[in-house]
Order: C-alpha cells, then sequence, then structure tokens
C-alpha cells in the first residue's frame, strides 16, 4: 500500500470515543460539516432534538444538521462514532469538567469540521 493510500485510509475510517457526558447537562449545539456522527446510548439517559434516548438507543447525526444533546439527570455515557473520523472528539471537549471555554473549543471544533452553534444553552432545569 503507498502512502497515498494509506491517508486515504485513514481519511475515511471510523474513530469511536467513549465519552462520559455530566448529568443535567445540555451541551452546545453542534453542526458536524462533513461527518455523519453515530451515538450509541451505553448508560444513563439523553434527548437529542427533544428526543429521549436510553441505553441501546442509536442515534444519528447527519453531516450538515445542527445537534442538541441534553443529558439526564445522571451522568450519560455514549459511545460516539464519526464517520470520517475527528468530531468525536469534539463532543468529548463538549463534555469535558471543568468546561473548556468557547474561545478554545471554536478553533479545535473548525480544525475537526465541526461548527459551534453559539445559541444560548437551554436551562437545565
Amino acid at each position: 500500500m503507498t502512502s497515498a493510500d494509506d491517508a486515504v485510509r485513514r481519511a475515511t475510517d471510523p474513530v469511536a470515543l467513549v465519552v462520559v457526558l455530566p448529568g443535567g447537562t445540555p451541551l452546545r449545539r453542534f453542526r458536524v460539516r462533513a461527518a455523519d456522527l453515530f451515538l450509541v446510548v451505553l448508560e444513563g439517559e439523553l434527548s437529542v432534538a427533544a428526543v429521549a434516548r436510553r441505553a441501546g438507543d442509536l442515534v444519528v447525526c447527519r453531516a450538515g444538521e445542527p445537534v442538541a444533546v441534553v443529558v439526564g439527570p445522571g451522568p450519560a455515557r455514549v459511545l460516539a462514532v464519526a464517520l470520517p473520523g475527528g468530531p468525536e472528539a469534539v463532543l468529548g471537549a463538549l463534555a469535558a469538567s471543568p468546561p473548556i471555554a468557547d474561545a478554545h473549543l471554536l478553533p479545535l471544533a473548525a480544525d475537526l469540521g465541526v461548527d459551534l452553534l453559539l445559541d444560548p444553552l437551554p436551562d437545565p432545569r
């Protein structure tokens, strides 16, 4: 395999990351530009596009569509798979504790093909 073939393979490989999302927290809305992002709920509850999801549920976040994730009262553990890889790292950064400032998240997200939508977050109560 040539280095060009290897680069193409890496660019189209799915990448997976297990992320623990803090309970009772709405995450900053985001839009993945060029990848589909698949979320498998492993533990806990969350809501995506106002639809409740529980352990075992699959959420498909299509490229170009805004995504709003609100975590239930307790933490949720999700498997995030992106094709091609990269955007799953943004989900991990959005769930960081303590939270990462938007000024630091914006360039990271942009480098990974994700637009952060800076509209006001919903009240978690």
